[in-house]
């Protein structure tokens, strides 16, 4: 499997704040890779870094063969590498479809954007009953599912999610992980910030443990999933 995100000591804050010290991190093509940790650890700051939403110092961000860290985020979205971010942020008293299309803005094959949007109304067929419907009216679940399906509009090489499952039901987040699947299928890598830890080692084949702005621990996810440590400090201990 060949690589295609690679980050090298990346370091990276707001202003004066340093949160990020010293970053490693690879995803390969195809791959779903999990980023857990605690709350204020990092990963959101990472994941803002890589779309180039804030500001990095030193450190190179690799996409394939284009150097990310020297692109502003528009040419970040253009190469590939897309965001979704925690919360959803749809666009108010706009349509499902709307929202959606969105998504493809920096798309001109009209004809493709079309098809991606059938694949992605395959993949969750609740958007294409609500496609008139504003977006913002609809369920959390219903608009985690928009806003993934709007992050694929852009037909990504990786697709990063930030918080998967907050604040849904586990029912909604089994549905959600499942989409998730079908969308490695098609052949899209997932780098996942996910606070439910057991679902996020579930849908992946590796994962990185951050704490206080470093990588603490990296390996399989089935190994970190039967790790003691990890286990005590992100899983209850179960």
């Amino acid at each position: 499997m060949s690589e295609l995100l690679h980050v090298s000591n990346l370091h990276a804050g707001y202003g004066a704040v340093k949160v990020l010290h010293g970053v490693d991190l690879r995803v390969d093509a195809g791959e779903v890779v999990a980023l857990i940790g605690s709350n204020g650890a990092g990963k959101s700051t990472l994941m803002r870094a890589l779309s180039g939403l804030t500001n990095s110092g030193q450190g190179t961000v690799q996409l394939g063969q284009a150097a990310l860290h020297a692109m502003p985020a528009q040419r970040r979205v253009a190469s590939g590498l897309i965001h979704v971010p925690e919360g959803r942020r749809l666009f108010r008293s706009m349509s499902v479809e709307d929202n959606l299309l969105m998504g493809a803005y920096l798309r001109r094959d009209r004809a493709e954007v079309r098809r991606t949007l059938d694949t992605v109304y395959g993949i969750f067929p609740k958007l294409r009953e609500r496609a008139r419907q504003d977006a913002t009216t609809m369920s959390g679940g219903e608009q985690q599912m928009c806003a993934i399906g709007r992050g694929l509009m852009a037909d990504p090489r990786l697709l990063m999610i930030d918080e998967l499952s907050l604040g849904l039901s586990p029912r909604l987040v089994g549905e959600l992980a499942e989409a998730l699947r079908r969308v490695n299928q098609l052949g899209v890598a997932i780098l996942l910030v996910e606070q439910d830890v057991g679902t996020a080692l579930s849908l992946s084949s590796r994962a990185y443990v951050m704490d206080q702005g470093r990588i603490a621990h990296s390996g399989p996810s089935h190994s970190l999933a039967g790790d003691p440590a990890v286990r005590a400090a992100y899983m209850g201990g179960v």
